[in-house]
């Protein structure tokens, strides 16, 4: 059968009409993604302000990390100790936007908040062109863990040791994470709400002398911002209106009637509502120090618990001396200032008659260990499987008793610090240690006695050999 030209003509019209009829489709399913889209984002801050409580107080801490890193990686630098190049002032803020993004979409659960806020210095300054090795990196930031979880412990990191190996690898495998859960797309988060305030100062005819206050005013609350999710739901500009016009009422200046239309910031309303319920809620509430919720193989490299070593000859004295003073019974009490960090190395249940259950322990401070109880107030911590069986405790308020020759230590207020799944040291009993003093004399005579055994032993070697006959092997024959 032949087709005739008409014919072919009517099959490449059908061919073009169906190409056309697809790219229209595929057209409008990228206008309804790119509405999608553009609602969404207009939608993200009501989203932001209904996000969990705890949630916002993750953030705000995390963003607190990565505050108290760069200042002292930024005094670092100034003083040669960061051995990279200057450190850009709008690092801060950069390593907040990537925080914040990353854990927006990753839980607080996976990974540790002090590794992530490290990883995100480390990410910021490197976006900056102003990179900060990893060494200094981690020395800052196993510094300000030292200072949060216990401002008393004082353990300077060896850089050849293996807590520094262990901080590095975790650091470098964390920004690789970083790099592809964020699509390897850092410089959106360059953008901060820190650029509009020149052009805003001058659009207001702000002084910089007489309108220093509320220019300070105006840093402090951008800074402040940080600490929210408002640079994923809001641009910088929007930020920057609603500081200005916080300062403006704070200060009372006028603004014109179409300020926030002017830069587009319409809904800097929602901005302000944001940061009043972090000065309302979160930052009152803030912790010192937040533990790791990571699983056991992405937190931080733990510290070695430093234990109160005297404390039980400490209470040993107490009881001592107040048994000594006594003149009516033989079974006296005083009081035992703390606090005092020990190990509890074993737990066990006393049945009373009363109905409660009153549990039994041996406390160590890593030289000698002492007989304890536990106060009933505090069965919660037992029960709730808190404290355990060699768990770091900070006894800060208690009793000692002597009951016969054995003398007791009742604990009515202490508070669990770490978990440990081995004992510290080998600690021997109160009674028995007798100090670092005494025990090197006692080994400086003990000495003398071995080499006086052993060249009396050569001596009787050598008398009992000396007249007897050589004996020497004959042939056979």
């Amino acid at each position: 059968m032949k087709i005739s030209r008409n014919g072919g003509s009517w099959l490449c019209g059908r061919r073009l009409s169906a190409w056309v009829f697809v790219l229209g489709i595929c057209w409008c399913r990228d206008l309804i993604q790119g509405a999608k889209v553009k609602s969404s984002q207009t939608n993200t801050g009501r989203r932001t302000m209904n996000a969990d409580a705890q949630n916002k107080t993750y953030h705000a801490y995390g963003a607190l990390l990565i505050k108290d890193g760069c200042n002292m990686l930024r005094s670092g630098e100034v003083g040669g100790e960061g051995g990279g190049k200057p450190y850009h002032h709008r690092v801060e803020g950069t390593a907040c936007n990537i925080f914040h993004a990353f854990f927006n979409k990753v839980s607080f659960a996976q990974f540790d908040l002090l590794l992530t806020a490290a990883a995100s210095c480390l990410l910021a300054s490197k976006t900056h062109d102003s990179p900060s090795f990893i060494r200094s990196v981690v020395v800052v930031f196993d510094r300000i863990q030292q200072q949060r979880q216990h401002p008393s412990w004082t353990y300077p990191m060896y850089l050849l040791g293996s807590r520094h190996q262990t901080w590095c690898e975790a650091l470098r495998q964390m920004e690789a994470i970083m790099l592809k859960e964020l699509s390897f797309q850092l410089y959106p988060f360059m953008e901060h709400p820190h650029t509009f305030i020149p052009f805003i100062a001058n659009d207001l005819s702000l002084k910089p002398v007489e309108d220093q206050p509320m220019m300070q005013y105006l840093w402090n609350y951008m800074n402040d911002a940080h600490q929210t999710t408002l640079c994923l739901a809001f641009p910088p500009q929007a930020i920057a209106v609603a500081a200005v016009v916080k300062a403006a009422a704070q200060y009372q200046k006028k603004l014109p009637k179409e300020f926030a239309a002017t830069y587009g910031a319409s809904d800097y309303s929602l901005v302000i509502k944001c940061m009043e319920e972090l000065y309302a809620d979160v930052l009152p509430k803030m912790p010192l120090y937040i533990p790791s919720m990571a699983p056991a193989g992405w937190q931080v490299p733990l510290l070695t618990p430093k234990l109160s070593t005297g404390s039980v000859q400490h209470v040993a004295t107490l009881a001592n001396g107040s048994k000594t003073s006594s003149n009516s019974s033989s079974s006296s009490s005083s009081s035992s200032a703390g606090p005092h960090t020990v190990q509890l190395l074993q737990l066990k249940t006393l049945t009373s008659s009363g109905g409660k259950d009153r549990y039994q322990m041996i406390l160590s401070d890593g030289t000698c260990y002492i007989n304890a109880v536990l106060d009933t107030s505090l069965n919660g911590l037992v029960t709730s499987q808190k404290m355990k069986e060699f768990s770091i405790v900070d006894v800060s308020m208690g009793f000692t008793k002597d009951v016969g020759e054995k003398k007791l230590w009742i604990v009515t207020e202490c508070l669990v610090v770490a978990d440990r799944t081995s004992k510290i040291n080998a600690p021997v009993r109160y009674d028995l240690y007798t100090g670092p003093v005494e025990q090197a004399a006692a080994q400086m005579k003990q000495e003398p006695e071995k080499n006086n055994q052993h060249s009396n032993k050569r001596k009787a070697v050598k008398k009992t050999n000396r007249f007897q006959p050589r004996q020497t092997k004959r042939k056979k024959t």
